[in-house]
């Protein structure tokens, strides 16, 4: 048989591109758009990122939704979804902590008691989906302020539309991660929220157990907790978890 002939007969395994689906809470999404090219130039692989409050994943991956990674603003869902068997053993990890900021546009840093007399709405993250919307609804709380603001609160469905309505205008001032505000706007236009107003926003990530990709689902986990992701993570507005 001539030799052409031989190498046509022969069906070589075609190379498969893997393409890592990474669900992230709204909160992270700059940070990690950031670190995903760096993640990239070391590794072959491809990622696609969607971002949403972690509760709207929560149920998404509830209903069978085929991400490999979930990257959650709290621990609580990761937890529910382990306790639900949805995830590989092990792999559930504190990748950063959260902390919450009162945003006003305008330079005017606020207190929490200048809220009363502000004029507009102010703007939440829905604390039934989103861990920094019951972050602020706990800081209010522990202020004595939610009853009387309640009529003032205007809720965003992640903590992305939660900046938005501020930056729109829509909302004169709002409870956002300090990650979306710091490097981004004025200093003065914002307050960081001491983090005895709040519980810990423990941001926790677990690989999925219906993952096609776990090897490059686990090296993409290890690079989140690397010394340069955690030192760029740090500088951006959250607490590192190392």
């Amino acid at each position: 048989m001539p030799v052409s002939q031989v190498f046509s007969a022969v069906s070589l395994p075609e190379k498969t591109e893997v393409s890592l689906k990474v669900a992230v809470a709204a909160n992270f999404k700059p940070i990690l758009e950031q670190l995903v090219k760096d993640f990239k130039r070391k590794y072959s692989y491809q990622v696609s990122l969607s971002f949403a409050s972690s509760g709207t994943f929560y149920n998404q991956i509830s209903h069978g939704a085929p991400y490999d990674v979930f990257l959650s603003a709290d621990r609580k869902r990761p937890e529910m979804l382990e306790q639900e068997q949805k995830t590989i053993e092990g792999s559930r990890l504190t990748y950063a902590y959260g902390e919450l900021a009162l945003w006003h546009k305008d330079v005017n840093r606020l207190t929490l008691d200048d809220l009363i007399h502000q004029n507009g709405h102010i703007a939440i993250a829905n604390p039934d989906t989103a861990p920094y919307g019951v972050a602020a609804v706990e800081t209010l709380k522990h202020n004595h302020l939610l009853e009387k603001l309640k009529n003032k609160l205007v809720r965003g469905t992640s903590i992305q539309q939660t900046w938005q309505f501020v930056d729109s205008g829509n909302a004169s001032a709002g409870f956002v991660a300090l990650s979306q505000v710091i490097g981004h706007v004025d200093p003065t236009s914002y307050r960081i929220i001491p983090n005895n107003n709040y519980s810990p926003i423990q941001q926790d990530m677990v690989i999925l157990r219906s993952s096609q990709h776990i090897k490059a689902a686990r090296e993409f986990s290890r690079f989140l907790l690397s010394e340069h992701s955690q030192q760029y993570i740090e500088a951006h507005g959250y607490s590192g978890a190392l």
